[in-house]
């Protein structure tokens, strides 16, 4: 999963790897077991009684956009030039706005 995370933050999957990596997680979870709980029902916290167990999709997607966000930061690469030609680097009018959004 840390190979995964890690090229997720440069090339975001493609939604057939993250369902392939979905079953992957649901077979070494249930191990064939009948009576099984959706995933879904395992994102969740412990508090709302789930497992807390990471969405490949969605983590592998907000990895990618922490990456293009630290790109437009960056003086001098191609992509941030090309997002301040397309306007993407300044606050729009709708939220959620960029720079309120905490990194963390």
């Amino acid at each position: 999963m840390a190979r995964a995370e890690y090229v997720s933050q440069i090339y975001t999957p493609p939604d057939v790897y993250a369902r392939q990596l979905n079953t992957t997680i649901a077979w070494f979870v249930w191990k064939g077991d009948i009576c099984r709980v959706p995933l879904s029902t395992l994102y969740r916290s412990m508090e709302e009684g789930g497992w807390d167990l990471t969405n490949v999709a969605t983590k592998s997607h907000a990895l990618f956009l922490y990456r293009m966000r630290q790109q437009v930061m960056k003086e001098g690469t191609k992509t941030s030039a090309w997002m301040r030609t397309w306007g993407l680097n300044v606050k729009g009018a709708n939220p959620p706005f960029r720079d309120v959004i905490p990194e963390n």
